[in-house]
């Protein structure tokens, strides 16, 4: 039988649906970790400009964790996800969802102030031309609007096992098999060929949900004197890539 991507994704959210009836708390430093990453993503798009009127599409919306984070610089948000399991919870959180594969997005042109894609690129590299998928994102951003992505890193430990696991037994840490890590300068790259004006990538966080709590909360308090300067910049646990939508032939100009 031929491997689809696309249902793999949609198993990993059922059989999530089936585990849940058996919940297993997460410890206090998971959450943690991902909750610094989700401020950082906020705290970035929140430096645009946003209001209450901007329209932001979160592409693989998952469950609305993101949302729920990013709804301070705007409430407008429409999500997008190829399963309905994921866009039944982002609903039941208050917000638009649109069951769709963001290969082909059914919005006209230039509709979004922001097009977000937090965790979404490094599921998306196993099922296709990354590329092509930015392009479409472009597509639907308005003009001089932004796109951002937050992607676990090559670079981080994190990323390295990541790979070396799912490729040696592809889904034995409980990811997608075709789930990979990815390099925040190969990101930049299919940023800037996508007409994604001055594409820059920055590490959302160096915290990592296997530290210790009292080690994560220590370096949170500190990381942002370095995270954004570089060489440390490549070096997150996250990252995050972005870049503002202008056209090829203006930037030829």
């Amino acid at each position: 039988m031929k491997y689809d991507p696309i249902e793999e994704e949609k198993k990993w959210w059922r059989q999530g649906e089936i585990d849940c009836r058996e919940p297993r708390p997460l410890p206090a430093k998971h959450h943690f970790a991902h909750n610094c990453v989700r401020q950082k993503l906020y705290e970035t798009v929140a430096t645009w400009g946003f209001d209450s009127n901007s329209l932001i599409l979160e592409l693989g919306c998952g469950s609305g964790e993101d949302a729920t984070c990013i709804q301070k610089a705007s409430k407008n948000i429409i999500g997008v996800d190829i399963s309905d399991i994921a866009l039944r919870r982002f609903k039941n959180k208050g917000f638009q969802g649109i069951l769709a594969n963001v290969r082909a997005l059914p919005f006209r042109n230039n509709s979004f102030d922001c097009v977000i894609a937090s965790g979404l690129l490094h599921h998306l590299i196993g099922q296709g031309n990354l590329p092509e998928y930015l392009s479409e994102f472009c597509r639907v951003t308005k003009k001089r609007g932004y796109v951002i992505a937050l992607e676990p890193n090559i670079f981080h430990p994190s990323g390295i096992l990541m790979n070396i696991f799912n490729k040696v037994k592809p889904g034995i840490t409980g990811l997608v098999p075709h789930e990979r890590a990815l390099s925040p300068l190969y990101l930049a790259r299919v940023f800037e060929r996508a007409g994604l004006k001055g594409a820059k990538y920055t590490a959302a966080s160096y915290v990592w949900n296997r530290f210790p709590l009292p080690i994560s909360q220590f370096i949170s308090k500190h990381e942002d004197k370095i995270r954004t300067k570089r060489p440390c910049n490549l070096f997150g646990w996250f990252e995050m890539v972005y870049g503002q939508n202008v056209n090829l032939e203006e930037i030829a100009k």
